[in-house]
């Protein structure tokens, strides 16, 4: 076979630190596997990592850049420009991969005639939910009818299990209308780049690959080898005062420490850890499950409530410590005392662990090499490399 023509991909994040974090992952995956990657946000959000990060880049046989721009959500002349520079210096750009909130992305690819995919930072679950809402698959809660059950594939969720995005009470509505824009343009990307995992999710990513657009499921990105070994480029936008590792400094104080910030997924790794009082957001979802860590569920708003009911009915992992600040309630000490007995003592608390323990092999072999999260990120790789090749002289 000829030379191979090197792959760039271009990774646009929304500047925030639940969607930064899981696609910068995802560019150390790509970076691994011989990618040039190129990582962009907001100005603002790349001065706070600039704080965290030293930002020598090469990973495995390929490595990962930045670049920062200053608008988030209308600065199309930007990217219409960088994907010019690329393609006058020889690199073009052969794939485009963004996260949501970010629906405007594809549409400058699409006119470029660039390959663009999504990475979808929930579940699965919630993107069927998402998906069957805007499309009007199922009758949703309505200002007329708020409180009526939705009657998804596989599963009954109650009016205070949909992502709130979706209620007519829905307090964020122009997020509600950035979903929509996604679910809209979803015949202008090749897939969908979702952390999770085919044996956690397998009845959600058959359904959509087959009702919308392709899911490869690449999860749990945090799992992957790859993102130990380029553990020094970080998307945090705090960090620790102390130069040494956080768990080993906390070796040496007294349990009931508190901390401005920790590395939660080392926290959650470590076997002194018997419980997780999560909000439910879905990088805190997956850390848990792909931990081996049981979990007291107590949501705030948007996907977490979806979350919460399957890590405690469908996932078997959590007890219930609130429904979400649409409940507002406040839980008393008494209330989380009980959950918190209910999760690490008894036959419940057992249960609890086994399934947590389950989904954390299954997790660990999704991620390894030859596993199924593995294989669809280099069936990935395969398919941009055919596309790229097909577009490299459009832009």
């Amino acid at each position: 076979m000829g030379s191979e023509v090197p792959l760039h991909i271009l990774l646009v994040s929304f500047p925030a630190q639940g969607h930064i974090n899981p696609l910068l992952r995802l560019g150390k995956c790509l970076a691994a596997k011989g990618a040039s990657v190129i990582f962009t946000t907001t100005e603002k959000a790349g001065k706070d990592m600039r704080i965290t990060n030293k930002l020598a880049t090469p990973i495995g046989d390929g490595c990962l850049t930045f670049e920062f721009f200053d608008h988030c959500l209308l600065d199309d002349v930007f990217f219409s420009k960088m994907i010019k520079n690329h393609a006058d210096s020889s690199k073009p750009i052969s794939c485009i991969i963004y996260n949501p909130f970010l629906p405007w992305v594809c549409d400058v690819a699409f006119e470029h005639d660039i390959p663009s995919a999504l990475s979808w930072n929930n579940s699965s679950a919630v993107f069927a939910t998402y998906y069957n809402y805007v499309h009007k698959l199922v009758p949703f809660p309505s200002e007329t009818e708020p409180y009526i059950d939705v009657h998804l594939p596989f599963i009954v969720l109650k009016y205070n299990e949909i992502p709130d995005l979706t209620h007519p009470f829905n307090p964020y509505p122009i997020l509600g209308t950035l979903i929509t824009s996604h679910m809209n343009n979803l015949s202008k990307i090749f897939c969908v780049l979702a952390d999770t995992y085919e044996e956690l999710e397998h009845d959600f990513i058959d359904y959509l690959s087959k009702k919308s657009v392709l899911i490869r499921p690449i999860g749990p990105l945090f799992k992957n080898p790859t993102i130990k070994a380029a553990s020094n480029i970080r998307g945090d936008f705090v960090k620790s005062d102390d130069d040494c590792s956080i768990i080993e400094w906390l070796h040496t104080k007294p349990t009931g420490k508190v901390v401005k910030w920790s590395p939660q997924e080392e926290v959650l790794d470590h076997p002194s850890v018997a419980c997780f009082v999560t909000h439910c957001g879905w990088n805190s979802t997956m850390e848990a499950i792909a931990s081996g860590v049981p979990v007291l569920a107590f949501p705030a708003f948007g996907d977490h409530l979806t979350n919460a009911k399957f890590l405690i009915d469908v996932f078997g992992v959590g007890i219930r410590l609130g429904y979400s600040l649409m409940e507002n309630k406040l839980v008393t000490r008494d209330e989380v005392k009980k959950c918190l007995l209910e999760a690490t003592t008894g036959e419940k608390a057992e249960e609890l662990k086994k399934n947590a323990m389950k989904w954390k092999k299954e997790a660990e072999e999704a991620v390894a090499v030859g596993g199924s999260s593995d294989w669809n990120l280099d069936a990935f790789m395969e398919d941009i490399k055919k596309r790229g090749v097909v577009n490299i002289h459009k832009v």
